[in-house]
């Protein structure tokens, strides 16, 4: 008597947070980790803990939105202060240096506040977070 032939395809279904296709008999989704096949428990436990992540990412976010914004403002000093400096007559002189080059030297730590705060609004949080 011949043994019946077993499929070597496993039945798919699909996570219902986010549409991955998950094998019939995992418990866990390989992308978002709902647990697609879990208990009641595992499932409420997963959506306390997305709960938590995203009011921590939103708390995250805030404060890299307030660290950009400190960033240009003190862009914006930095220019303004080498303004003053470099040809204002401010504070007595400028000790023999050029005023083109103190104005220059201001307005490149400008520049390094102002691509700080660029790069911070835009990369600091991996994106596997912001999904």
């Amino acid at each position: 008597m011949e043994e019946p032939i077993q499929s070597t395809e496993q039945v798919l279904s699909n996570c219902p947070e986010c549409d991955t296709a998950v094998v019939s008999g995992k418990i866990f989704c390989n992308k978002c980790g709902f647990p697609v096949n879990g208990t009641n428990e595992q499932k409420s436990e997963y959506d306390i803990n997305k709960f938590k992540l995203k009011t921590q990412l939103d708390i995250a976010e805030k404060h890299i939105k307030n660290g950009s914004t400190i960033l240009y403002v003190l862009a914006g000093l930095t220019v303004f202060g080498g303004i003053l400096v470099s040809f204002g007559g401010f504070a007595g002189g400028t000790d023999g240096v050029a005023p083109g080059i103190l104005f220059t030297v201001f307005v490149v730590i400008a520049a390094i506040f102002l691509g700080l705060g660029l790069w911070a609004k835009k990369n600091l949080l991996p994106p596997c977070l912001l999904h």
